[in-house]
């Protein structure tokens, strides 16, 4: 049997311990989709947009866990105002108009300052979730806490939300780090 020598061992470990902190690093989308849709409930959007029929979260990009566990977190419920809610994924980031919500999955976090672009000063709730995107314009960012057990925590930019007419609920805004 051949011996493997210790730092090849060692670098082995490394790997194997960077991946798996690689992975406790994801947000899940269930857990994301579950506190997207109670936003919605702590969130007060202009009264044109609180009586629009159905209430829209897009999904930017094609990420089928995204999209799916969205879907399943919002089937057959409605917000605090009777609106069905809606998951379409956005093909264009124009797209974002029509929404409510707009979810930006970290692997398409680029996008965010075409975004901020488009839907700038639009009751349009925008999340993420890469480190950093708070406090560059995004309204609500998960991000993982390594020091809390990996736990799903978001940041909340009180600022840029009212910048964009809508107003958060005090409620909200004591579980979040405000930014």
């Amino acid at each position: 049997m051949k011996k493997i020598p210790l730092i090849s061992t060692l670098l082995l470990v490394i790997i194997l311990l960077a991946s798996g902190k690689a992975q406790a690093q994801k947000v899940d989308y269930k857990i994301a989709s579950l506190f997207i849709y109670n936003f919605a409930q702590y969130i007060q959007w202009p009264a044109n947009e609180a009586s629009r029929e159905e209430f829209v979260i897009g999904v930017v990009g094609n990420s089928p866990a995204a999209i799916s566990e969205f879907k399943k977190a919002v089937v057959n419920r409605k917000t605090s105002k009777g609106q069905s809610v809606k998951v379409i994924a956005l093909k264009s980031n124009y797209e974002a108009l029509d929404c409510h919500i707009v979810f930006v999955p970290s692997g398409e976090s680029s996008k965010i300052a075409e975004l901020k672009g488009i839907i700038d000063q639009k009751p349009i709730l925008l999340v993420s979730e890469k480190m950093g995107l708070a406090k560059k314009g995004s309204h609500i960012n998960f991000f993982i806490d390594d020091d809390d057990d990996f736990k799903t925590k978001f940041e909340l930019n009180k600022s840029a939300i009212t910048q964009h007419g809508l107003r958060v609920s005090s409620e909200l805004t004591a579980f979040a780090v405000v930014i």
